[in-house]
């Protein structure tokens, strides 16, 4: 069963954070999926990870997200890695040493860490910008 890594915008680009990583086994709208999300401000952020989340909400027939850019597909012994890496992420922006840190920056970290671990083909960290602005 293949394991879709999407980037995920909210439409209502909340003032603190505008997106997420979800992880799906489908590839349909409505599928469920696991939502990987960062919650507070720089340097004080802490790694949210919700499960069985459904990618559209069943009473509204609105989606979660305004839209969503695949990354990539993960191969299985990956998915062990992948909480660690959101963490690590996390870890990252919070240590940021005064630097001006987005909200968001720890999915540019995530990504290119994935990418550089080639666990996601070469080209995601661009969409990943491409989505983000």
């Amino acid at each position: 069963m293949p394991n879709y890594l999407w980037l995920g915008t909210y439409s209502s680009r909340p003032a603190l954070h505008s997106s997420a990583l979800c992880l799906t086994y489908d590839l349909e709208d409505d599928a469920y999926g696991t939502i990987y999300s960062v919650i507070g401000r720089p340097p004080h952020c802490a790694c949210a990870m919700e499960r069985s989340v459904a990618l559209r909400d069943p009473m509204t027939d609105r989606p979660a997200f305004h839209s969503r850019t695949l990354l990539g597909i993960l191969a299985d012994n990956v998915l062990a890695v992948l909480s660690d890496y959101v963490r690590e992420a996390c870890a990252i922006v919070n240590d940021a040493h005064g630097r001006a840190m987005h909200a968001d920056d720890w999915i540019l970290i995530f990504v290119r860490s994935f990418e550089d671990s080639r666990f996601i083909p070469t080209g995601a960290l661009v969409r990943a910008h491409q989505s983000l602005s």
